[in-house]
């Protein structure tokens, strides 16, 4: 039965980003005021236990504004996945409450950000 929750919560998670992803592009990725919409994305895959082979875990990081991001990240296990979401600020981050793997989903995003400003 917890199985179901977990799987239903993911989807619909799914479903909210690919709604997020349609919108931005039928906007042209730019919001009102002739900014993008989105402007970095990171993806970040690793193991977080070593009783579960490959790579199934992941942390997403998605810069929306210039002080405005979130992550997601989902821990796959035998028992179950679980599936996280939090805001940062790329200004104002906390590198003490961060793991390994976002750092490098935001440092990706950022990256990118980057690349297509050039």
């Amino acid at each position: 039965m917890l199985d179901r929750v977990i799987f239903i919560l993911i989807l619909v998670w799914l479903v909210y980003l690919t709604f997020l992803v349609i919108k931005i592009r039928r906007k042209g990725g730019q919001d009102k005021d002739g900014g993008n919409l989105l402007l970095g994305v990171g993806l970040a895959r690793f193991n977080p236990f070593g009783n579960v082979g490959g790579n199934q875990s992941f942390c997403l990081a998605l810069l929306i504004r210039k002080n405005l991001g979130i992550i997601l990240t989902s821990l796959h296990g035998r028992n179950g996945t679980r599936v996280y979401a939090r805001e940062f600020d790329p200004d104002k981050l906390d590198k003490k409450n961060l793991s390994p793997e976002e750092k490098e989903a935001i440092k990706k995003a950022l990256k990118n950000e980057s690349n297509d400003e050039k």
